[in-house]
């Protein structure tokens, strides 16, 4: 059982990826049956370079207000904490203690202390430990970097493999000659991006140029970003559809940049054609409920939607009521290293039928910083929370019913950067 530890914690995180779990738009009750007892906890980031992922995460009785201090009392202080994405009452992550890839869920006490069981990945590929879970949350797929063109099944309760859906190298050699692609050297699928809805499950395709450990980061040939759809009963590639004139489908770390609405629908970003993670035709696309296709009468192009910033993204999704919280960024993304580090960033909210855009008024914040590997937006208790770091503020703000305001809820006076926050029932 993992205690608390002692870290030299010392920078922010740097990170070129950016936002949920596979929520499925239904509310929470909340407070649990009179035999089970509730788990809050918040994870937070002390120290992230590159790989290093070190913080800390909290058990806490009710839902903490005001500041707290996340790096006492009963705590465990570990890397692998930049990030998480949860299930019913289940959490996963892609990273372990020791920061390396791997797909682990949590395992809690009953005071809130963790152990870990987890599946070997390979440790190499980017992407490794990408992962999804059936909308009953019994059965999962996950991307394995050393068979990259094949999608593996786990039970998500054990933590154990249980062999492949399918191997799909055929099909997508047979995608990359009917789209006459040139210059590919790497081939995946699943590595960024897998969801699933009912009896189908959606994942991209990587045409990269890259090989080894780069292959499919940022390196893409084709000018579309192209989606298998997979029966899940008999593990057939039934279709494969494309978001156009984009490139770069979520990233490689927990935050999966995608959101079901409360009618199934699938939204998704992708994060633009540049290199770096620094945007230029950034999109949010849509999946209708049941649907084998990219929805071809509705996007968002972030080119079109905020035209005064030269080179630009989406860097979160929350979608609910008709309405979509995303991240924008207020300057021309330009510096790889920096664009997760700087409060450059705004939270706005976007009307699914009419487009219309109305930044969220944070209360004493303008500009934050994206949350990379965390997600923006936490649902608790029927109460909606986004992450908040800027030059002077570190916590989670509470939106307003109509999501256009946000004031202070929960300051992390000790601890580092909120990473997550987020609820447990134990039986």
């Amino acid at each position: 059982m993992k205690r608390i530890l002692s870290l030299a914690f010392i920078l922010p995180l740097v990170l070129t990826g950016c936002s949920s779990d596979d929520n499925k738009g239904t509310p929470e009750p909340p407070f649990p049956p009179l035999d089970k007892e509730a788990h809050y906890f918040v994870m937070t980031l002390a120290e992230g370079k590159g790989p290093v992922k070190n913080g800390f995460l909290k058990s806490y009785a009710q839902l903490p207000a005001g500041t707290i201090d996340n790096a006492t009392g009963n705590t465990t202080a570990a890397g692998g904490m930049g990030g998480y994405r949860q299930y019913g009452d289940r959490v996963y992550r892609m990273f372990d203690d020791n920061n390396a890839r791997s797909l682990g869920q949590f395992v809690f006490d009953e005071k809130g202390f963790y152990s870990t069981k987890s599946i070997a990945v390979e440790p190499k590929i980017a992407g490794s430990g990408n992962f999804t879970l059936t909308n009953d949350n019994q059965t999962g797929y996950y991307f394995e970097g050393a068979s990259p063109t094949a999608i593996q099944i786990f039970d998500p309760i054990a933590m154990t493999k249980k062999g492949q859906l399918g191997d799909y190298t055929a099909q997508i050699q047979k995608l990359e000659t009917d789209l006459q692609l040139r210059g590919v050297n790497f081939r995946a699928i699943g590595q960024h991006f897998l969801a699933v809805n009912g009896d189908k499950l959606y994942a991209d395709i990587t045409f990269g140029k890259n090989q080894g450990a780069q292959g499919g980061m940022f390196d893409g040939v084709a000018p579309d970003v192209h989606l298998a759809v997979i029966d899940l009963k008999t593990g057939a590639w039934i279709a494969n559809t494309a978001v156009e004139n984009t490139g770069n489908i979520a990233f490689v770390d927990e935050n999966p940049l995608y959101y079901f609405d409360e009618n199934r629908d699938l939204y998704l970003i992708t994060q633009g054609i540049k290199t770096g993670g620094l945007g230029d035709h950034s999109k949010i696309a849509r999946i209708r409920n049941g649907a084998n296709q990219v929805d071809p009468s509705w996007e968002l192009d972030f080119n079109t939607l905020f035209s005064q910033v030269a080179s630009g993204k989406f860097a979160t999704i929350f979608v609910e009521k008709g309405k979509i919280i995303t991240l924008v960024n207020e300057i021309t993304l330009a510096d790889p290293q920096s664009i997760n580090l700087t409060p450059i960033w705004k939270y706005v909210v976007i009307d699914v039928q009419t487009k219309s855009v109305t930044p969220i008024a944070i209360e004493g914040v303008t500009l934050v910083e994206t949350p990379a590997a965390a997600l923006g937006v936490s649902k608790i208790d029927n109460k909606h929370f986004i992450r908040v770091v800027s030059e002077n503020k570190l916590g989670f703000y509470e939106l307003s019913s109509d999501f256009l305001t946000a004031k202070p809820s929960i300051a992390i006076g000790k601890g580092g950067k909120p990473q997550g926050l987020f609820k447990v029932i134990r039986k």
